[in-house]
This record gives structure tokens, C-alpha cells and sequence, in this order.
């Protein structure tokens, strides 16, 4: 199985401004063959606009669309909506505060 599509969706918690990806990651990950596609708007709360990523080689797509990705690439740990969205055989990568976040940890793994 090769998992090569990348998937950033917006964060979603309140007052969060990061994004899990930049639009110079994403330059270097689609360099070694990846494709990441990054939710339209991901990046505007860290002052990265959609097209800094089109212009690194990332595709802007819809939410559902970057949660269906081989790996989904996210900061904080996904709201309990957020767990619906992503495929059944795909792989989170991110931080998820597993003693503070029992029920969630429990429904991604």
C-alpha cells in the first residue's frame, strides 16, 4: 500500500492559529512525490494564504476531501465530528493528549 496523499484540514478548536502543515513543507513534500492537499483556508488564522500552498504544489480542496487522505496531518486531536470524517483504513498524525482525551483516543484507534 503506498500512502502518498497528504491531507491538512483547517483546525478546528477555538483560538487555534496554527496549521499542521506550511506552505514550504507542503513545497518539499510534494518534491519527494507526495500529493498534500490542504483544506481551503487551513492556513489563514497563521497568515498563510491558499495560493502560497498552490504555489508550493499543494492542492486546495474541500474539508471532507482532506480528511479522506492516506494521512491526514493535524496539531490538535480531532473534535468528535472531526472522527466521522476520516476514511476507515486512513492514519492521523498528531497530538492527542491521550490521558486527557479518553473517549477520543478510544475512537480513533
Amino acid at each position: 500500500m503506498s500512502l502518498r496523499i497528504l491531507g491538512v484540514p483547517k483546525e478546528s478548536w477555538a483560538k487555534e492559529c496554527r496549521v499542521a502543515c506550511s506552505p514550504a513543507v507542503a513545497g518539499t513534500l510534494t518534491k519527494k512525490g507526495f500529493t498534500v492537499e490542504v483544506e481551503k483556508g487551513a492556513g489563514a488564522a497563521a497568515s498563510f494564504r491558499d495560493l502560497d500552498y498552490e504555489a508550493a504544489g499543494a492542492k486546495i480542496v474541500d474539508r471532507n476531501a482532506a480528511f479522506q487522505a492516506d494521512i491526514v496531518l493535524k496539531l490538535r486531536q480531532p473534535s468528535l465530528e472531526e472522527t466521522k470524517l476520516f476514511r476507515e483504513d486512513g492514519i492521523l498524525y498528531s497530538f492527542l493528549y491521550p490521558k486527557q482525551n479518553k473517549v477520543r483516543s478510544i475512537l480513533i484507534t
